[in-house]
């Protein structure tokens, strides 16, 4: 049987797929400028593909399964602050403590809402029960020192070494510029990644067509399709999310309110 990833593009093969459009033939045949515009167009189309458009009749844009990884952090007792990898990009739910499934989750609880909560005790060292996330500021100034890179804050400050899980929202880099490189979604997306890229390239021809930007759009909803179905509960095992329960007590936050729902999900109290 043919290996799983054995059908999915390389960046040679999308370098030549737009080079054919371009009318160059192959990328290798395409003057240096014209090699420079292809680059370009994947990168701007693989930023679209990975940050995709919302579609009709969804109520916001859809978030890849494979660029929601889980992860682990390790805590240093006395030590409050935290980097986040590198790829981070949102927290998915709470930090939960690895092997212990009996303690309460650590609560992302915003910045505001942390320092309220730290001032109680600002020097008080026990097992994380809540957590913020901000902007990484090495030097303490101003303006965070690379914005893009996110610093998580622990309270109270963890007293001994825990180990925490917790699943994140990647932001996918272009940092492999070999030929022979793949992309993140494999060769199920693989369709939708060049149609995606082929539809940037079609906003630069002389007189501008919607074919491929239509194409995207068709290659998208099937990508989001498959990729909702792969990852519904039922394949999963049990889907213990509690993050849109309605009507649940959270220990921190202060604005929390209470709703109540008949069977049918018609709304009947406050």
């Amino acid at each position: 049987m043919a290996q799983p990833d054995g059908l999915q593009i390389t960046r040679a093969e999308l370098r030549d797929e737009l080079a054919r459009f371009m009318s160059y033939g192959e990328y290798v045949k395409a003057p240096t400028q014209g090699q420079r515009d292809i680059n370009a167009f994947i990168r701007r189309g693989l930023r679209q593909f990975y940050n995709p458009p919302p579609l009709p009749g969804m109520a916001g844009t859809h978030t890849w399964s494979f660029l929601q990884p889980w992860a682990t952090l390790t805590t240093v007792a006395s030590q409050q602050a935290y980097s986040l990898p590198a790829h981070y990009g949102g927290l998915i739910g709470e930090l939960t403590y690895s092997g212990e499934n009996s303690k309460p989750p650590v609560e992302n609880v915003g910045e505001a809402n942390f320092r309220r909560i730290a001032s109680e005790d600002t020097d008080l060292e026990d097992r994380p029960s809540v957590c913020c996330i901000v902007p990484k500021d090495d030097s303490d100034t101003e303006y965070p020192d690379s914005p893009s890179r996110f610093t998580m804050y622990l309270w109270p400050t963890p007293d001994a070494v825990y180990n925490l899980q917790y699943r994140y929202i990647a932001i996918q880099g272009d940092e492999d510029d070999s030929a022979s490189a793949t992309f993140l979604g494999g060769a199920q997306h693989s369709e939708t990644i060049l149609a995606s890229c082929l539809s940037i390239a079609e906003e630069y021809v002389e007189t501008p067509q919607t074919k491929y930007k239509e194409l995207f759009y068709q290659r998208l909803a099937a990508s989001i399709l498959l990729d909702s179905r792969a990852n519904m509960p039922d394949n999963l095992g049990q889907n213990i999310d509690r993050s849109d329960t309605r009507g649940q007590y959270r220990r921190h936050s202060s604005d929390y309110t209470v709703s109540y729902f008949d069977i049918d999900g018609t709304r009947i109290g406050p």
